[in-house]
């Protein structure tokens, strides 16, 4: 599942040699609106929007009708993309819980909420190790970093630039990859 991300910063040139100079988009995660009902662990996807924002914060929650409030977040992350390949940077792990309901506005004003996950708990394992299954309960930190770790193999051998089990970093990036978790993409 998704965090819903504002872009706060676009510019460069993908034609860029470096990194560095390549086109960086920064994005701002905008949180989750959350149920101040004491039982209640609704967690609903903000719009992307200030306008929806609001929209979404003067109804009442779906399930238990208290009020609702936005929990900020604002971890940032950075997309570099430049002629050779991006590096992606992660600001950190997200102060809320992934979303367990999404909202959409109908043309005669009335808003919809959707439900994303089943009530249930699954019963098989979870094939992450250390990551719990069950709905809403933890940020989704430890599957992106999964998911970073395949891509970055996968980009590594597939470049045309490196040769398959090489170690060899073009543009001497390996600096910059040591410092940050190898996550930079070729």
């Amino acid at each position: 599942m998704n965090w819903v991300l504002e872009t706060i910063l676009n510019r460069g040139s993908s034609d860029a040699l470096t990194w560095q100079k390549g086109n960086e988009v920064r994005r701002r995660c905008l949180g989750v609106i959350t149920c101040h009902g004491k039982q209640c662990s609704m967690h609903l996807a903000p719009g992307l929007r200030a306008m929806d924002r609001q929209k979404q914060l003067h109804h009442t929650c779906p399930v238990c009708e208290e009020t609702l409030g936005l929990h900020r977040c604002g971890i940032e992350s950075s997309l570099f993309r430049f002629r050779d390949g991006g590096v992606f940077i992660h600001g950190g792990a997200h102060t809320h819980q992934q979303f367990t309901h999404s909202s959409i506005f109908r043309r005669n004003g009335s808003l919809e909420f959707i439900e994303y996950v089943p009530k249930y708990r699954p019963r098989s394992r979870s094939p992450v190790p250390g990551f719990d299954l069950e709905p809403a309960a933890q940020s989704l930190s430890p599957v992106e970093s999964v998911f970073d770790i395949a891509e970055h193999d996968n980009a590594r051998t597939n470049s045309p630039g490196i040769q398959q089990g090489s170690d060899e970093v073009p543009d001497g990036n390996w600096e910059y990859a040591d410092k940050n978790n190898n996550r930079v993409f070729h």
